[in-house]
C-alpha cells in the first residue's frame, strides 16, 4: 500500500523492532531446548525418597502404591497427583509430596488411627477411624471399644459408614482416654445408645460388672462426652464406680452410686471389775 507521499511503506521486516522479534523466536526455542537437555542430566533424576509418618505399612509398600521409579526425571513428578493417588489407600488419611531439588522426594503420610472396632461378617473386626472409615481388618480389637448396630452393616475398606455411625464413632473418639474405659457401644434401632464402661480387673479378683450409660437418640456426642467425663471425675473423687449413668436428659445426668459401707464401730469399753 502506498503512503500519501507516494512512497511505499517500509516492510515490517525492515523495522528494527520487527528484526528483534524475529531474532527472539529462535532464541526462545534454543533456551527451551537447552533447559530440556539440562533437566535430562543424571543430576536431575530421582535418587532418594524419604517417607515419614508410617506405622501400619512400610516405605516400600508406599512406593509401590505411588508407582514411583528411581532414576525418573524429577521434573516429571507431579506432587499433587501423587498425593491424591496415595490417599486412595484405605490406610492413609492424608499425604503431602514435596520435591527437594535436584534429586530427592519427601512424602509425608498421615495414617488413620483406630478409635473403635466393628464386628466383621465372617469373624474378626474392622478397625474404624474418627471419621467412621473402616480401614483395617483384624482378628481382635486391641482394646478398642466395639460398636454394635441393631441393623446389620456391611463395611467396606476406605468407605465411610455414613450418618448411622457418626455419633457412636465420635463418642468412642471423645472418650478414648476415659477411665474406666469404654468397652462397647450398642446402637439401638431407634437411634438411642447404651455405652458400656469396663472397669479394670484387679489381680485375681472377680471381674467387675460393666457400667451401663444410657444416651438419648438426639443428644450431641460432645455434650454426652463432657457430662460423662464429669461423672467419672466425681467417681474418682469418691473412690467408687457408679452402678449406672443415665444421660438421656441433657444437662441432668442421673447417677446411681453404690451404698457406702457402714463406718466401723468403735470397740466396746471393757466391763468394770466386780466390786469386792
Amino acid at each position: 500500500m502506498a503512503s500519501l507521499s507516494g512512497s511505499p511503506e517500509p516492510d515490517a521486516r525492515a523495522r528494527p523492532g520487527g528484526r528483534r522479534a524475529l531474532w527472539a523466536i529462535p532464541a526462545l526455542v534454543l533456551a527451551a531446548v537447552l533447559a530440556y537437555e539440562l533437566l535430562q542430566w543424571p543430576a536431575f533424576r530421582l535418587r532418594e525418597v524419604e517417607v515419614t509418618g508410617l506405622r501400619l505399612q512400610t516405605a516400600a509398600q508406599v512406593l509401590r502404591e505411588a508407582g514411583l521409579r528411581y532414576q525418573v526425571p524429577i521434573w516429571q513428578i507431579r506432587p499433587a497427583q501423587l498425593a491424591a493417588r496415595l490417599e486412595r489407600d484405605p490406610l492413609i488419611e492424608g499425604a503431602t509430596v514435596r520435591i527437594v531439588w535436584p534429586d530427592r522426594l519427601v512424602i509425608d503420610v498421615v495414617e488413620r488411627t483406630a478409635v473403635a472396632a466393628l464386628p466383621a461378617r465372617g469373624g474378626g473386626y474392622w478397625w474404624v477411624d474418627r471419621f467412621g472409615v473402616p480401614f483395617l481388618k483384624r482378628s481382635g480389637t486391641a482394646g478398642l471399644p466395639v460398636v454394635r448396630f441393631a441393623r446389620a452393616m456391611q463395611p467396606e475398606a476406605g468407605r465411610a459408614l455414613g450418618a448411622a455411625a457418626a455419633r457412636p464413632v465420635a463418642l468412642a473418639a471423645l472418650l478414648s482416654d476415659a477411665q474406666p474405659p469404654v468397652g462397647a457401644i450398642d446402637v439401638h434401632a431407634d437411634g438411642s445408645i447404651t455405652l458400656w464402661l469396663q472397669p479394670q480387673q484387679a489381680g485375681n479378683a472377680r471381674p467387675p460388672a460393666r457400667i451401663p450409660v444410657w444416651i438419648d437418640a438426639g443428644s450431641s456426642a460432645r455434650q454426652v462426652a463432657e457430662e460423662l467425663l464429669g461423672v467419672l471425675a466425681e467417681a474418682r473423687r469418691r473412690g467408687q464406680s457408679p452402678l449406672y449413668v443415665d444421660l438421656r436428659a441433657p444437662g441432668l445426668p442421673a447417677v446411681a452410686w453404690p451404698p457406702k459401707p457402714p463406718a466401723p464401730s468403735s470397740p466396746a469399753a471393757p466391763a468394770p471389775p466386780p466390786a469386792g
